[in-house]
């Protein structure tokens, strides 16, 4: 096809859309080369919560992006649009779990109570090739000659300085990410059509307009797109002053819409220029034309005019404040446009959203209109790479562009744990429409710390965590509890609750020592046995332990006992330190049998109140449960909850496994939660550090003492800022939770309803007793669940 004949494509049938939309084809890694001789690429972000962050962030924030925009100069332009959209739908597990299926149900409907919206971030830069080489890089791709050397050289540059733009903007915003080809085509299809599908990008990613635009664009004063009413809002008026996040308030509305902001930056020599006029018009204004004429009929100076215009003058000084921090490149210039877009079904929908950003807009000193004949200009001007359509003249500095730009965002969470390949952990509620997902999940690493005071909701957290995790796929729960929380739970899911203490469980440590890693492990267990009974093991005691170990393996398992260990040793010090741990000992019970009675399933509880204060006993217990659950972990998805964790903390024997666990846990696809009262008590660990980088999700209850002087120095210790550590001491008790992640960060609420509240939070005395009354005559998990929740709805 000759250079004519595609000219021409592009120059009839004015009347489509396509032929109003600059981009031609894709030549590189999501670049997209222009019909007005540009360039473009687009990367997706996400900026800070505001409500989280502190003045000082804000500003610092606000500083860096003026930085990096005033850097740019004469040929760049930013086309930043927040997309306000509807969530998607809520991911219903099904689960055969009688119980978790009526959590999740009551889930779904707590979600579905309301409408909910989220935003996304994108920032498309464009620059426009130089003036000397756009016409020749034009006429030779129109000749195929793609590969020609000024093509090259130029995109060689722009993806140097977008890659640059790139990384700065990486130490800016939370997350940054550039669109690869197929996220180009389809979030360039969404700016042009009402259909939000995927887009597969062609063989041949040529004539990406005529690809691209499917949707019919009807002018007029009320536009339509494919059907759909359309409306362009602008902004002709400034307030006197804007703050960092000025429209963060956007975020927050219920309401889809699509907010775009083009910035075309200015040369330095024509800034000044443009600002040097505007500084003489407005000067002059400061005396009539009447002043004027008498002070040179006169000969009176002007400045002793009594009837100065004060405003012209305050004016004109704000040009001149404007040119000084130009000059001395503290700031750069540019067009700057604002463009909200919103549709609807109706007229009356479209109307009452367009009134809605009206007001919201205008609250905020700001002047806005809603276009009419400028509609069609309005709604081209606000597709990226349009960088001719709909130019607002007045200039606007880079540091006031900072404010006015989306950099703060409302964080709705992962809605797709990509680690899992599952729907999200938990959805939660929150204020204004942006709903939470909860996930405990950074990318591969779930471990996770939960701290806040005692009847401040802990417990019921946990138990939700735990009930919302067993739905996903072969999962399994451990869960180490205190004062028996869980119990209902555990019967209503069918799992294992161990009263270690008070259930006849016995255990049989050394079962399988003729498995070489069992019988290395049973040996580190016996040597701590004996270091906690103050026995400094030599190495000829080492070596007669292990040759005990040795004979032991190669007896039938029933005979691998504590009691047959201890007759094979032949060490009077090592019998002696055994003694408590074979039977007619005071742990003998627990470690001295000749079969196993631990059975495990997909849900374990162990309650720990009457072991925790055996400070003998509970090393060698934890130590052989821990080794139980480590054999059992085989990649499925896994949590261990550790409830009151200061009590593995306190043990330096537990505490160094904690440490070794964290650290290769997580290859084994498992988790650990740690939760306790205090965050001293972590604090206070010599743990702290590891726990700290090991968790990267973070649970904060409500502590009305948190923003007490005592307590500021503690949360900052654990990554809050003061804004947020005033977020919690103001949170309602046993209702809301502050979430802290990598990721972000948010206040929430569980929201439960009544059935789920009966599972997850029946803790007293009472219910404990009669939890376990019904579980004695329906042994089958359904059925139980069906009973508790009648005797629930009896009481």
């Amino acid at each position: 096809m000759g250079r004519d004949k595609m000219l021409k494509e592009y120059s009839e049938e004015k009347g489509k859309l396509s032929s109003y939309i600059p981009w031609i084809c894709l030549i590189d890694k999501g670049v997209v080369l222009n019909k007005n001789g540009t360039l473009q690429k687009t990367l997706k972000y996400r900026g800070y919560d505001l409500d989280s962050s502190t003045v000082y962030e804000l500003k610092n924030i606000n500083a860096k992006l003026n930085d990096v925009i005033k850097r740019l100069g004469q040929g760049w332009s930013l086309n930043v649009e927040a997309r306000r959209k509807r969530c998607a739908d809520y991911i219903e597990a099904k689960n055969e779990i009688l119980a978790i299926d009526i959590i999740e149900k009551e889930r779904k409907l707590n979600f579905l109570e309301n409408e909910h919206f989220e935003s996304e971030y994108y920032l498309t830069i464009v620059q426009l090739i130089p003036t000397d080489n756009s016409k020749k890089v034009g006429e030779i791709f129109l000749e195929y000659a793609k590969k020609s050397e000024i093509l090259d050289k130029t995109l060689e540059n722009f993806n140097k300085e977008f890659k640059k733009i790139l990384n700065l903007f990486k130490e800016i915003f939370l997350e940054v990410t550039e669109l690869d080809d197929e996220e180009t085509y389809t979030y360039l299809h969404s700016c042009v059509s009402t259909k939000t599908d995927k887009v597969i990008v062609p063989e041949i990613p040529y004539a990406m307009a005529n690809y691209l635009c499917d949707s019919d664009l009807v002018g007029g004063l009320k536009p339509k797109l494919r059907g759909k009413e359309i409306r362009c809002i602008s902004i002709q008026g400034f307030p006197n002053y804007t703050v960092p996040g000025f429209f963060d308030v956007l975020n927050r509305l219920n309401i889809p819409y699509r907010w775009i902001t083009r910035f075309l930056i200015l040369s330095k020599l024509e800034a000044l220029s443009k600002m040097e006029r505007k500084y003489k018009n407005i000067f002059s204004q400061r005396l009539s034309l009447f002043q004027r004429v008498y002070a040179e009929l006169t000969g009176e100076k002007e400045e002793n005019s009594r009837k100065l215009n004060e405003d012209a003058l305050n004016k004109a000084n704000e040009v001149r404040t404007q040119i000084a921090l130009t000059t001395g490149d503290y700031v750069s210039q540019g067009f700057y446009t604002c463009t909200l877009i919103v549709d609807g079904d109706s007229i009356d929908e479209v109307e009452e959203r367009v009134d809605l950003i009206s007001k919201t807009i205008n609250n905020m000193g700001f002047i806005t209109i809603e276009e009419s004949i400028n509609s069609v200009e309005a709604f081209l001007g606000s597709i990226p790479g349009n960088i001719t359509n709909n130019i607002r003249m007045p200039i606007l500095n880079t540091i006031t562009l900072s404010h006015l730009l989306p950099v703060s965002s409302v964080w709705g969470g992962d809605s797709w744990n990509k680690h899992l390949n599952a729907p999200p952990l938990i959805y939660t509620k929150t204020k204004g429409s942006t709903p939470f997902r909860f996930n405990i999940h950074i990318e591969d690493i779930g471990h996770s710390a939960i701290v806040g005071p005692t009847g401040y909701g802990k417990s019921v957290l946990l138990g939700l965590i735990a009930s919302s995790f067993i739905k996903y796929k072969d999962s399994r729960v451990y869960f180490f509890d205190k004062d028996a929380s869980s119990r209902v739970l555990t019967y209503a899911v069918g799992g294992e609750f161990h009263d270690l203490g008070n259930d006849e469980l016995s255990f049989q440590p050394l079962a399988n020592i003729e498995i070489v890693e069992e019988k290395e492990w049973a040996y580190g267990w016996i040597l701590e046995i004996l270091e906690q009974e103050n026995v400094k093991v030599s190495p000829t005691q080492k070596e007669k332990i292990w040759k005990a170990l040795d004979n032991l393996a190669k007896t039938p398992i029933e005979l691998r006992t504590i009691s047959n260990f201890y007759t094979s040793v032949n060490d009077r010090e090592i019998k002696e330190a055994l003694i408590p741990y074979k039977i007619g000992g005071a742990l003998g019970k627990y470690f001295d049998s000749d079969k196993d009675t631990l059975n495990f399933s997909r849900w374990q509880v162990f309650e720990m109140n009457q072991v925790i204060n055996n400070k003998k006993g509970i090393t060698p217990l934890l130590s052989y449960i821990f080794r139980r659950i480590e054999n059992s972990l085989d990649g499925s998805p896994c949590i261990i909850i550790l409830d009151e964790c200061w009590m593995f903390f306190d043990n330096p024997i537990f505490a160094a496994k904690i440490r070794e666990w964290l650290k290769v846990l997580r290859k084994k696809n498992c988790s650990v939660i740690f939760a306790t009262q205090e965050l001293g008590d972590i604090l206070n660990s010599k743990l702290f550090t590891t726990v700290l980088d090991a968790c990267q999700t973070k649970v904060f209850l409500p502590n009305p003492n948190a923003f007490a002087d005592n307590y500021i120095p503690i949360y900052q210790k654990f990554g809050l800022n003061k804004t947020e550590i005033e977020i919690i001491s103001k949170a309602t008790k046993k209702k809301e939770y502050y979430y802290k992640s990598t990721k972000g960060s948010r206040l929430f609420e569980l929201d439960l309803k009544e059935k789920t509240l009966s599972l997850i939070a029946s803790s007293d005395l009472a219910k404990q007793n009669k939890a376990k009354e019904l579980k004695e005559i329906y042994r089958d998990a359904n059925d139980f669940t069906r009973e508790w929740l009648s005797y629930g709805e009896s009481i």
